[in-house]
């Protein structure tokens, strides 16, 4: 089953892509960590970008970037970073509010499990722009 499928709201994605893309090259960008929730979200580029684009978003919008939260989070390791960081992004269903998530680079490596995965958003960027 497709990572977008384990989420809550798999349509957002299946708006912007008539195939939407798997993650086994997501640019990690940022992880944060939040108390309420508990709360980890996870924003990186997209490995293609969106045949059907916002609107909304720049004519020269060149790359699309994902968030993706992860609500109830019951344990998470985090292990090693870096400026650069490029991996696999995984989610399996283990029961009912139950999931685990992985993030595997040649560097970083992010484990857990959480209760439920929505994808908070996808916005378009100009990739390469000063």
């Amino acid at each position: 089953m497709a990572w977008y499928d384990q989420c809550d709201n798999p349509r957002l994605i299946q708006g912007y892509y008539s195939a939407p893309p798997t993650l086994d090259r997501l640019d990690l960008h940022e992880v944060v960590l939040h108390r309420d929730g508990p709360l980890l979200k996870l924003r990186g580029d997209l490995p293609v970008f969106p045949d059907r684009p916002s609107k909304r978003w720049s004519q020269q919008a060149n790359t699309a970037q994902v968030t993706i939260a992860l609500w109830g989070v019951s344990s998470v390791s985090i292990v090693e970073w870096a400026t650069t960081i490029e991996g696999a992004f995984a989610l399996e269903r283990l029961g009912p509010q139950r999931l685990s998530f992985s993030f595997c680079s040649d560097v970083t490596m992010i484990r857990g499990e959480c209760a439920i995965a929505r994808i908070d958003g996808i916005a378009g960027y100009i990739k390469g722009a000063a």
